[in-house]
């Protein structure tokens, strides 16, 4: 019988996994890019479109919210991937929930040092640097290639290595529901 869970070698998250039961805010969306993937945990905005959400391209988009992973998107299933150093995601017109308040697992800038309950959030809607690239969040701001969501955003972990072992991921809380 098995008395004890070993902790070594097992991931402590995935990006856009939604971080515990608490109640969250996740509504059905849909991809709006033409041809690229969304992955998990990345920051998004309205594509025109009712549900529909697509990546953030200049410092004047309106965050709508986080693209969150479900058991839906499982590996080899054809439109949907886990998120990984290949770049999987959601397909164009894929399927997916938009987490719009709670506690999700978020894609942030490589080499990122976050404090914990005291850093606000910023969405990259241009990549600036090695590693970067639109929808993943930072605790600072980067001039023009940066959304302020310091009102939306609060950073409750440090910085970890996602399961996959290449994408960094911190805790986030989001409020974009209840805020404009």
């Amino acid at each position: 019988m098995q008395t004890t869970i070993p902790r070594s070698g097992q991931p402590r998250a995935i990006a856009g996994m939604i971080a515990d039961n608490r109640a969250a805010d996740l509504v059905s969306a849909f991809s709006g890019e033409a041809s690229a993937k969304i992955s998990f945990g990345l920051g998004l905005i309205n594509a025109g479109a009712e549900r529909v959400f697509k990546l953030p391209s200049a410092n004047t988009d309106k965050f709508a919210g986080i693209s969150a992973w479900d058991l839906a998107h499982q590996p080899d299933t054809g439109a949907y991937d886990l998120v990984s150093g290949s770049g999987g995601g959601v397909l164009p017109k894929g399927g997916f929930e938009l987490c719009r308040e709670g506690r999700i697992w978020v894609v942030v800038d490589p080499g990122l040092t976050i404090v914990p309950y005291a850093d606000r959030g910023y969405l990259r809607c241009t990549a600036n640097g090695v590693g970067t690239a639109a929808g993943q969040f930072s605790n600072a701001a980067d001039g023009s290639n940066t959304i302020d969501l310091t009102k939306l955003v609060q950073f409750v972990s440090a910085a970890i290595t996602a399961a996959d072992g290449v994408t960094k991921i911190a805790l986030v809380e989001v409020e974009a529901a209840v805020k404009p």
